[in-house]
């Protein structure tokens, strides 16, 4: 998949690519690291892999 843009609001970094977007809390601990590895990738080709359980009920 292709990275096409990074953006954030006041609760998660969204990572835009041409197969949709994913989201990663601020909260996280490696979110300043990731931010910027996602921005300088930006036009690039890349993978993702994911753990853990997310939890899709309302806060």
């Amino acid at each position: 998949m292709k990275l096409i843009d990074v953006s954030k609001d006041q609760k998660y970094l969204y990572i835009h690519t041409d197969e949709g977007n994913r989201q990663q809390s601020l909260t996280w601990r490696g979110i300043e690291s990731l931010e910027r590895k996602c921005r300088s990738l930006i036009g690039s080709e890349i993978t993702h892999t994911t753990f853990g359980n997310w939890d899709k009920s309302p806060a």
